[in-house]
Order: structure tokens, then sequence, then C-alpha cells
């Protein structure tokens, strides 16, 4: 079933057409792609703050092209469904992202979303341009440089103003930006760095 909502809030789209979930058809093993947190609400009308997983853009890429996401507990024992009505950026280089779910209508709602984790489905998920990835597509990649020098396996992306970092379980930190990267193989989840002096933290 399908329903268009007119919203005229000056933060939400002017028309959202979603559909409707039937809870019971959900199956949680489905949805494998962790996009967002919700940090906290946001104002009186039911909006929440939410910290993107991985690149930041990438991330509100997915949430704005599915109709629904799964909100995970933590502890992953519970989970609910929500719907994305709006997604904004607040002003400033550190603004916070500002979502509106459907199902979220005052503070008290958006108070009950703190901490739920945010997934979708690998296939709901739009494509990116040649060279990007998502997060859980090279997370646990082996990073080795172009000798062959082995900088252990990809744990955590940690995001920046200017690039994203690869940050392994050996301690290399290394930019993700061309004069640092040469390959990404997915399927043999291995990525080729240069040798440069220092990604190891040697002197």
């Amino acid at each position: 079933m399908t329903e268009t909502l007119n919203t005229k809030a000056a933060d939400m789209d002017d028309t959202k057409t979603f559909e409707i979930i039937d809870p019971a058809s959900v199956n949680p093993d489905d949805y494998t792609v962790y996009v967002a947190e919700i940090t906290g609400a946001h104002g009186v009308s039911g909006n929440v703050r939410i910290r993107p997983i991985g690149t930041a853009d990438v991330a509100i890429k997915a949430l704005q092209s599915v109709g629904h996401v799964l909100a995970v507990t933590p502890d992953k024992k519970s989970w609910r469904v929500l719907t994305p009505m709006s997604m904004r950026r607040q002003p400033g280089p550190k603004g916070a992202w500002i979502a509106r779910f459907r199902e979220s209508v005052d503070r008290q709602h958006g108070e009950s979303l703190y901490g739920l984790q945010l997934f979708v489905k690998d296939n709901q998920r739009p494509a990116l341009p040649e060279g990007e990835y998502y997060i859980d597509q090279v997370i646990g990649c082996v990073l080795e440089t172009e000798a062959g020098k082995p900088l252990g396996t990809l744990t955590e992306i940690l995001e920046s103003p200017a690039h994203d970092v690869y940050v392994t379980d050996l301690g290399a930190m290394v930019p993700v930006v061309s004069a640092f990267i040469v390959s990404t193989d997915l399927n043999a989840k291995r990525i080729v760095v240069r040798d440069i002096p220092g990604l190891l933290g040697e002197a």
C-alpha cells in the first residue's frame, strides 16, 4: 500500500510518497547496511539528530533513497520500522544532520528513538560513483603497500572535513585519496596503497 503525505513544515519535503510496511512482513536479517544512528531529539515536532556512519554524504544518500529503514536497539534485541520523510543539515561546518520520520510526531516520540541504529537492505542503497564505497564494503579489507608490506585489516573509517581516513588493526592511518590509494578489490577484500613512509607511525 502506498500513500502520499502532504508535508508543509519548513524542514520537510513538499510531498513524500511512501509505502506502508507491515512489520510482520519484515525480516530483520535482510537489513545489513548500517547507515546512521539517532543521537537525540531536535525541537518539539518529532525531528531527531542523526549521526551518519562512514562518509556522511553516502549515508544520507542511502537514507533519502529508501521508503523505510530498520531501526535497531544497540543490544540488537528489538527493532522497529521507520519511514524517512526528510533530511537536512544545520548551517555551519559542524552542523548536525536533522531527520524527520513519519512515526515521530512530537518531542516525546523523538526522545524515544534515541540510540536506535538505522539499517537498510543492500539492494536498497543507491549505486555510488566509481572509486566510492559503502563502509561495510571495505571494513575487513586487508591493506598492503605496492611492495607487499602488510598494513593490517581495516577496522574503522574516520571522517574529516577534507577526506576519510582508513584505520587498521595495526594502527595504520591511510587518507582515502588518490595520492595514497592505488586500488580497491572488494572481491578479494584487498586495498593497495602507495609506499609512503609513516603509515604505521614509523619515523
